[in-house]
């Protein structure tokens, strides 16, 4: 797996994805993200990542702290690295955001470890990559809060 090229690649799907989680973005935003008809899917397939985020999130916890010692992400974490867990997450949120550019990465990253092609042949696939999970999270960060972006507001 070639996780340290993985690096960062999520920060931005998974600040979201905690923002929904921890409350930040509050009721009426979640509530936005579920009926608006352009991101309502995507809203969902990303929420389905929930308990692979938890996982990873609960490994960056201090050990001993009684409630979170026993969240749900703790016991999925249980004997996996954080790497494998970060690319748990990356495969879920990329997956629920970005299908066509994941199997397009993912394509050239299996003719990598075939040692087909140089893991720098595969920078093209990374980048569309991420491009695209920016793009969607900006999407859906748009569509949670609809008083602030206006479809017809002008930059």
């Amino acid at each position: 797996m070639h996780c340290l090229y993985l690096t960062n690649l999520l920060s931005c799907v998974a600040c979201s994805t905690k923002m929904l989680r921890d409350g930040t973005l509050g009721e009426r935003e979640q509530r936005a993200l579920a009926t608006d008809r352009g991101v309502a899917m995507q809203y969902r397939r990303l929420r389905s990542c929930d308990g692979a985020l938890e996982a990873m999130m609960s490994i960056e916890r201090p050990a001993g702290e009684g409630e979170e010692a026993e969240a749900p992400g703790a016991a999925r974490a249980a004997n996996k690295t954080p790497k494998l867990l970060y690319a748990e997450y990356l495969y879920c949120a990329s997956a629920a955001l970005c299908e066509k550019p994941l199997m397009d990465w993912g394509v050239c990253v299996k003719a990598v470890g075939e040692q087909q092609k140089d893991m720098k042949e595969c920078a093209q696939a990374k980048r569309l990559l991420e491009r695209c999970l920016r793009g969607k999270t900006e999407h859906l960060l748009r569509g949670s809060q609809p008083q602030v972006f206006r479809p017809n507001a002008t930059p």
